[in-house]
C-alpha cells in the first residue's frame, strides 16, 4: 500500500507541476531553506491585477507575508526570502477575493537540501491538503494528505512514532477497515514495548480513542498524569475552571493555565463562561488570563452578543462593549501593534477594521437597548462607514437608532440603499415601511414603492449566488438518524437536499441554527426539499444522546443523522464546520457554504435562493 501510494504521489507531483508550467514557475526549481525564491505568474482569466500572499511553514507554525507582484510584460514577478528553519511554502493568488486555485491543487513548493526534500516538508504538504489551505479556496483532500504523509515517513522513518496518530487518523478517513486492524496491532505493540516517555503514553491514549475504547483511553491518561504530573490536560482544566466557584482556587487554576497552556488557546477557558452566562466568572477569567489583544476583542464581542440576545446584564454588557471598542481602537489600530505571524500585513489590516466595525456596532446596540440613542448613533455611523454598508446586522443597528433620532426624510435613502444592495433585514424593511406610511401623501403603496429596490436586491443576490454554483456529483452515503432509521442519499434522488454538517460543541454551528430552523419551516410543506443535519466530529461518548438532548432543548425540528465514524465528513472533503451543501434532484452538489455570517435573515435568504436555483437544475 505504501509503495503504491508513493508512486501515485510522485505522478501527482508531476501533474501539479505540469498544470502550472509556464503560468507559475519557481526559481530555483528546488529551493533550499534560506534561499531567495522568485516566482513568475501568468494570470488566469478573471484575474488581471493579482495580489499574492506567501505562507511559510516552519516547526509546525505558518507565517504569512504579503508579496509585491510586479508586472513584467505579460506576467507578474515577486521574490521571497526564506529562513533556514523553513520547510514548505504555498501561495494564495487572488483578486477581489477570487482565488486562482490551480484546479484545486494550489501553488506550493517543498524545500530541499542538496536535492533531497527536507524533513517536515511533505508533512507540511499533508497538512496543507488536510486542512491548512481551506481559507484560500483549496478543498480538503484526505487522499492527497495521506499520500504526502506516507512520503514523509518513507524519507524520514525516525518520525514514525511522532507522526503515528496523525498518520492513522488520515488512514481512518480513507481505509477504515484496514486501519481498525492496524490500530489494534499498534496498541498491542505499544503495550509490548512498554510506556517510557510522554509520547508513548500520549500515543496510547490516542490509539485507544481512535479504536473507540474510551475507558482504556481514560485509564492510560490517568497513568500518564501520575508519571508526568507536569503534563497539561486542556480538557481537564476547562472542566475544573468551569466548575470552580471559589475565587482563590479559580485564580490558582488560571495561573497554571497561563504557565502551561499555549497562549493562543487561553480564550477557550473564558468562552466556557459565556455559554453558562456566568458573567462574574467571565470577568475574572478575562482579567487574569493572558489573551492576545485581538482575540480578547473577539471574546468580548461574543459575550456582548450573548447578553444582547436576552437584554440581560445591560450595565455589564455596556462595560465590556466599551472595553472591546477601546481596545481595538486604541491598541490594534496603532501602526506599531505587533503583527501576528499567521496574518500578512494586508490580512491583518482588513481583520482589524472588520473587528473595529463589529465592536462599534455592538456597542451601539447596547446603547440602543439602554435608550441612549444619541450616543449610540455615533458608534453606529462609525460602524457602517468602516464596513461600507456591507454588513446587514450593522446596518440594522443604524436603522433602529436613525428611526429614534432622525426625520424620515433623513434616513429614507440610506435604508433604501441597504435594501437595493441586498444588505438589509426585515427590521430595516419594517422601519422604512413605517416611515413611508406615516409620511406618504401619494396613492402609491409601500409595496409598489419598494418593488424596484426589491428587484435590484434580488438581482444582485441571485447574480452573486449564481457565481457560486457548482456541478459536482455528491458522494453517496448511508447514515442512521436518532431513531435508528437508515437514510441514504441515493433514496432521496429527485429532491433538492440541504445537508448541514455540525457538532454540539461548535459555536458557529449552533449560532446558525435559528436561521436553518426558519429555512426548514419555509420549505416544510414542499415535499421536494429535504433538510438533513449531519452530526460529525462529535467529541466523547454518548454522541447520540448529546445530539438528541441539544435538539430537544432548543425545540428544533431537525432530522439529525449521526456520522460517528467521521466518514461522510471526509467524503465531502470538509475542513471546517458548519458546512452546508445544496444538492439538486440529479444528485449533484450545486452550492457549498462554510461558516456563518452572523445574520439569521441573510442566511435564510441565501439558503432560499440556493434552493430555488438548484431546483431549476
Amino acid at each position: 500500500m505504501l509503495k503504491k501510494s508513493l508512486f501515485i504521489s510522485f505522478i501527482l507531483l508531476l501533474a501539479i507541476s505540469a498544470q502550472s508550467q509556464n503560468r507559475f514557475n519557481i526559481i530555483p526549481a528546488q529551493p533550499e531553506p534560506g534561499d531567495m525564491i522568485t516566482i513568475t505568474y501568468q494570470p488566469v482569466a478573471g484575474i488581471t491585477e493579482p495580489e499574492a500572499i506567501a505562507f511559510i511553514a516552519s516547526h509546525g507554525e505558518i507565517r504569512a507575508i504579503d508579496m509585491n507582484m510586479k508586472k513584467v510584460k505579460n506576467q507578474y514577478v515577486a521574490t521571497l526570502k526564506t529562513d533556514t528553519a523553513d520547510n514548505f511554502v504555498y501561495w494564495a493568488i487572488a483578486e477581489a477575493g477570487v482565488y486562482d486555485t490551480n484546479q484545486g491543487n494550489g501553488y506550493w513548493t517543498a524545500l530541499y537540501h542538496k536535492g533531497k526534500v527536507v524533513k517536515g516538508s511533505y508533512l507540511s504538504a499533508s497538512r496543507y491538503y488536510n486542512s491548512g489551505a481551506w481559507q484560500i479556496g483549496i478543498e480538503r483532500n484526505t487522499d492527497k494528505a495521506l499520500e504526502y504523509m506516507e512520503r514523509e515517513l518513507q524519507l524520514y522513518p525516525e518520525s514514525k512514532k511522532e507522526l503515528l496518530i496523525s498518520y492513522l487518523t488520515l488512514q481512518l478517513g480513507s481505509h477504515q477497515e484496514q486501519t481498525n486492524a492496524l490500530l489494534h496491532a499498534q496498541i498491542d505493540l505499544a503495550l509490548k514495548q512498554g510506556l517510557n516517555s510522554k509520547l508513548d503514553f500520549a500515543n496510547l491514549v490516542a490509539l485507544y480513542r481512535l479504536a473507540r475504547q474510551p475507558e482504556q483511553s481514560a485509564k492510560i491518561k490517568r497513568l500518564m498524569k501520575e508519571k508526568f504530573p507536569e503534563v497539561f490536560d486542556e480538557d481537564l482544566y476547562q472542566e475544573k475552571l468551569a466548575a470552580e466557584t471559589d475565587t482563590v482556587k479559580m485564580d490558582r487554576l488560571i495561573d497554571t493555565i497561563n504557565q502551561k497552556s499555549p497562549l493562543q488557546q487561553h480564550w477557550k477557558f473564558a468562552y466556557g463562561y459565556i455559554a453558562k452566562k456566568d458573567w462574574k466568572g467571565f470577568e475574572n477569567a478575562m482579567r487574569k488570563l493572558q489573551i492576545e489583544k485581538s482575540i480578547s476583542v473577539g471574546v468580548y464581542n461574543l459575550a456582548t452578543k450573548a447578553m444582547l440576545a436576552d437584554s440581560s446584564n445591560l450595565d455589564y454588557c455596556q462595560e465590556i462593549g466599551l472595553r472591546a471598542y477601546i481596545l481595538i481602537k486604541e491598541n490594534l489600530l496603532k501602526p506599531e501593534t505587533d503583527l501576528p505571524h499567521y496574518f500578512s500585513g494586508r490580512q491583518w489590516d482588513k481583520y482589524k477594521h472588520e473587528l473595529y466595525a463589529q465592536s462599534a456596532s455592538l456597542y451601539a446596540s447596547v446603547l440602543y437597548q439602554k435608550k441612549e440613542y444619541q450616543k449610540g448613533m455615533v458608534y453606529a455611523q462609525e460602524a457602517i462607514t468602516l464596513s461600507k454598508d456591507a454588513i446587514a446586522e450593522q446596518n440594522q443597528t443604524y436603522a433602529l437608532l436613525a428611526a429614534k433620532l432622525l426625520p424620515y426624510i433623513q434616513y429614507r435613502d440610506t435604508l433604501l440603499a441597504f435594501i437595493k444592495a441586498g444588505k438589509s433585514t426585515p427590521v430595516i424593511r419594517g422601519i422604512l415601511k413605517a416611515g413611508y406610511n406615516q409620511n406618504n401623501t401619494t396613492p402609491v403603496s409601500f409595496d409598489a414603492y419598494i418593488a424596484r429596490a426589491d428587484e435590484l436586491s434580488n438581482e444582485l443576490k441571485t447574480a452573486g449566488i449564481h457565481k457560486m454554483m457548482l456541478n459536482q456529483p455528491a458522494p453517496l452515503f448511508m447514515l442512521k438518524d436518532l431513531e435508528g432509521k437508515s437514510v441514504s442519499l441515493e433514496s432521496l434522488k429527485g429532491k433538492v437536499i440541504v445537508l448541514d454538517f455540525w457538532a454540539t460543541w461548535c459555536g458557529p454551528c449552533k449560532a446558525s441554527f435559528p436561521g436553518m430552523q426558519k429555512a426548514l419551516q419555509k420549505y416544510k410543506a414542499n415535499p421536494d426539499v429535504v433538510f438533513l443535519f449531519i452530526d460529525t466530529w462529535e467529541k466523547g461518548d454518548q454522541k447520540e444522546k448529546k445530539a438528541r438532548d441539544f435538539i430537544r432543548l432548543n425545540n428544533y425540528d431537525f432530522r439529525v443523522l449521526m456520522d460517528n465514524q467521521n466518514k461522510v465528513v471526509d467524503q465531502f472533503k470538509i475542513s471546517g464546520i458548519p458546512s452546508k451543501f445544496i444538492i439538486d434532484a440529479n444528485g449533484h452538489i450545486r452550492f457549498r457554504l462554510t461558516g456563518f455570517s452572523g445574520s439569521v435573515d441573510e442566511a435564510v435568504a441565501e439558503i432560499s435562493t440556493m434552493i430555488e436555483l438548484a431546483s431549476k437544475g
